[in-house]
């Protein structure tokens, strides 16, 4: 197969706001001010050469790129142009943005200039920068720009070559599939499902302000929505914001106006009706969200019809897929209808579509990450219960409750089987029972807010002095309580509801002794890691600040430190680059991630490969293919045996899957 290096040069001008900062890639193509200057080509290794716009269709059909292998850096955006603008798809195609972000992470500029600095192989040129709202450049500013492309086709070129030897042939394969999710989409948008939200959150947004007595101005500004809960006689609930704290030096507070905020979330049942609804408008702010988004989606529908899922390849330090935050279109957080009957729940996904005659077919692995903790710990009773299909979360909470829970069959325990869940999902990675308590009030996974009571304490068997006993005697404890109570709850009443968290989260324990003691093998890792030692632990391996995985990449640790309090390292996080603790449970979670990443990108490789279904969209441990209507189930089934099918580096895990298929996203999931 030829090897194809690609590199497109367009019309840009930041003035009138035409440039692929200020726009997603999709809006930039699909502009009518879209105009293609020219590209530049190199054909296995040779000099690259230039070919004009004007000659663009027929040079490309000489090419016949569909029969070639093309590189280029970004490759959804040169790829894009390809196929939207030409109808040329690469037999493979390879992005050399993508390599790098798995082979360096993200806490650096991946910039072409910026790697080809880093690996030495030359200077990027600066021509195209002369070129802002120049649509017609004289002779002179043509030549520039052809040796400034024919230069970056080079690089890419030089680029490739310092990444590719040992990168992983199936990794490569899952970039070509990531970027064909955006270049070739399939996804149909039903335009009506996407009219229909915006009429029906643009409806309650008025709805909310109209009961609240509030303009929208008062509710997006955090000081006017303080002042308007102040005006109705409510103090504005504040936190302690850590990032501020952090560059401060010292405690800094902020508005608690979030939904998982409990002194707010308390707020929505006050005693003033008014205060109740203000509150409700805040949280309404969210429809604009969404709002927002469907209009997106629309202005998708009105240039294209269909829907380019962008999805950056190895957006998390994990190497799990992030929703690329350029597109503005995150088809991996779609409000999910979960079995609602309301035939309005979950539009936008319900707006994805599959094409006249064809499924929508989805399939999810079903609790991955605790199976896979339960298998790397040795934790075996657990183990089986998975291999066996039994209702983990049913006999958790039998443990806990001390009596037989069955959540399935018997309503009555519909919230002690899911507390059941929470503790299963949750735990697994050394959260305290503060952290829990916490997060079960603010409802987890998101069910339902609970708040533990003395009924629930005689029910546990838990002595609520002698818990607050245990406080006083622990200054540390006492601190982290204090801090973490709710303004809006009772001291009295938030002992008691974690002193049933602190019950719960030591029967999950005592009851799976073996994952505790792999939170401290992953200490003894980090250890390793920070001095370098290469030594493997089951299906990875320590490398200096590295865990290295079974499918040859990696989870970076970069700048790996120890101080008086334990580790921390570099990483991404809200959109910065900062400094994270790294301790055992936290390793546990990220190597568990990791690992069902992995899983999830062979399995994709798999049902590609062997039986030509190309994802395109995968949430999480959820992969998304179109299948023709008539053999819907038989892809399902495909599908599914390429889910649970056993990596060769993980012998004994136990894997289920679960799926559907429907006319569209949303209804099949």
């Amino acid at each position: 197969m030829r090897l194809c290096v690609f590199d497109a040069e367009s019309f840009y001008d930041s003035k009138g706001g035409y440039t692929i900062k200020k726009m997603t890639t999709e809006q930039y193509i699909n502009d009518y001010r879209f105009h293609l200057f020219g590209f530049s080509i190199m054909v296995d290794g040779c000099a690259p050469f230039w070919v004009d716009g004007e000659n663009a269709e027929r040079s490309l059909k000489e090419l016949r790129l569909d029969e070639c292998a093309v590189i280029s850096h970004n490759a959804k955006f040169d790829m894009a142009i390809l196929n939207w603008k030409y109808g040329v798809r690469p037999k493979r195609i390879l992005d050399t943005l993508s390599m790098a972000r798995g082979l360096f992470g993200n806490t650096e500029s991946l910039s072409l200039s910026a790697l080809a600095e880093k690996l030495g192989v030359g200077k990027k040129g600066e021509a195209i920068l002369h070129m802002d709202g120049v649509r017609h450049p004289d002779p002179e500013m043509e030549d520039a720009l052809i040796e400034y492309c024919n230069n970056d086709v080079q690089l890419t070129w030089d680029v490739y070559n310092k990444l590719n030897p040992g990168f992983p042939a199936a990794e490569k394969v899952i970039i070509d599939l990531t970027v064909r999710m955006f270049t070739e989409p399939s996804f149909v948008i039903d335009r009506s499902k996407v009219e229909r939200e915006i009429e029906l959150t643009g409806r309650r947004r008025d709805a909310l302000l109209e009961k609240a007595g509030c303009e929208l101005s008062d509710l997006r500004s955090d000081a006017k929505f303080a002042a308007l809960l102040e005006s109705l006689g409510v103090a504005p609930p504040k936190k302690v914001s850590a990032k501020k704290s952090e560059k401060a030096g010292h405690p800094v507070y902020t508005w608690a106006f979030a939904k998982s905020d409990p002194d707010f979330k308390s707020l929505l049942d006050h005693d003033n009706e008014l205060v109740q609804w203000a509150c409700e408008a805040r949280l309404g702010l969210k429809s604009t969200i969404k709002e927002s988004r469907a209009q997106r989606f629309l202005g998708v529908s009105d240039r294209m019809g269909v829907m380019p899922v962008a999805l950056d390849y190895y957006g998390a330090n994990t190497g799990r897929y992030s929703a690329s935050s350029s597109e503005k279109l995150n088809a991996q957080n779609l409000p999910a209808v979960r079995g609602s009957k309301d035939p309005d729940a979950g539009l936008l996904r319900k707006s994805l579509a599959a094409p006249d005659g064809c499924s929508v077919v989805v399939s999810d692995a079903s609790q991955i990450e605790a199976r896979f903790v339960a298998w790397l710990a040795g934790q075996e009773d657990l183990v089986d219960a998975f291999a066996q299909g039994r209702d983990v979360y049913s006999e958790m909470a039998t443990k806990i409750y001390g009596r037989a829970v069955d959540r399935k069959n018997n309503e009555d325990d519909y919230i002690p089987g899911f507390l059941g869940k929470c503790v299963t999902l949750g735990c697994g990675y050394s959260m305290s029972f503060v952290k829990f308590a916490q997060t079960v009030f603010g409802g987890m996974l998101g069910g339902p807010s609970l708040l533990f009571d003395k009924d629930m304490a005689n029910q546990l068997s838990v002595d609520v002095k002698e818990f607050a006993k245990y406080v006083s005697r622990r200054n540390e404890v006492a601190d982290r309580i204090v801090k973490a109570k709710p303004q809006a709850i009772a001291m009295n009443d938030w002992l008691t509801h974690l002193s049933c968290a602190q019950k719960i989260v030591n029967t999950y324990r005592s009851e799976n002794p073996k994952i505790p003691e792999y939170w401290a093998l992953c200490s003894v890792m980090i250890d390793a890691m920070h001095a370098g030692d290469e030594i493997e632990y089951g299906p990875v391996k320590t490398g200096k600040d590295r865990m290295v995985l079974p499918n040859g990449m990696f989870i970076l640790y970069k700048g790996l430190e120890r101080d008086k309090e334990g580790y921390t390292y570099l990483r991404r996080k809200e959109g910065r680059v900062q400094r994270v603790r790294l301790y055992g449970g936290a390793l546990t979670e990220n190597i568990c991630q990791a690992l069902a990443g992995a899983y999830v990108k062979e399995a994709m490789v798999r049902m590609a490969v062997k039986y030509g279904h190309r994802p395109i969209l995968q949430v999480h441990d959820e992969v998304v293919v179109i299948s023709p209507t008539d053999r819907a189930e038989k892809t399902l089934n495909e599908v599914n045996e390429c889910m649970t099918t056993v990596p060769s580096w993980a012998n004994g895990l136990p894997l289920a899957s679960e799926g559907d298929f429907a006319t569209a996203y949303g209804y099949a999931k």
